[in-house]
């Protein structure tokens, strides 16, 4: 920032006081030891979720064969208070809406037979994609590692992880990926 100041030969005392008033107080003003009550902070990511399952029907699944393990990477997004207890712990409660959808894959193999009688193999791929989006709440304990709480650059945060279902869909496919 430039700054340019023009002195009036009878207002010049005055106006340098004013200006070393005010260095003075900007000084003072950054040399104070910060303390926060409480912080509100927004947050933004993906989840990257692994599934493991095992079921290979149920309600409306058509039984393609078992289906064990899937995954997904989906946005979050959420607000989170934290009141500090001290420099470098403290508590929290967040909210958050959260994708939790992934997919199953399964390869299946069957043995069929032409209309001469000729016995092949018949290879099909199993894809069940599940959509699922949560509201979160997560009320946890705070502890910054390295920094301090309202400038921490690694954290640990342990508390419970509570997800209310707010939309659950699937789609389930199987596709002819060819005779061997």
């Amino acid at each position: 920032a430039l700054a340019v100041v023009v002195l009036h030969p009878l207002n010049s005392m005055k106006t340098i006081s004013i200006g070393i008033l005010l260095v003075v107080a900007a000084v003072a003003a950054t040399a104070q030891e910060y303390h926060e009550s409480f912080a509100a902070r927004l947050q933004g990511g993906l989840i990257y979720t692994l599934y493991d399952a095992s079921f290979s029907s149920t309600g409306d699944v058509i039984d393609c064969g078992q289906l064990t393990t899937g995954s997904g990477l989906n946005p979050v997004i959420g607000a989170t208070l934290e009141f500090p207890f001290s420099d470098v712990t403290g508590l929290g409660i967040g909210i958050s809406y959260a994708g939790r959808s992934g997919s199953f894959t399964r390869d299946n193999t069957y043995p069929v037979r032409d209309s001469q009688g000729v016995e092949n193999t018949l290879s099909t791929e199993l894809a069940l994609d599940a959509t699922m989006t949560y509201l979160e709440l997560q009320p946890d304990f705070r502890w910054s590692i390295i920094g301090v709480n309202h400038k921490r650059t690694l954290g640990l945060i342990i508390g419970p992880r509570i997800g209310l279902p707010l939309s659950t869909s699937f789609t389930q496919m199987e596709t002819v990926t060819g005779p061997d």
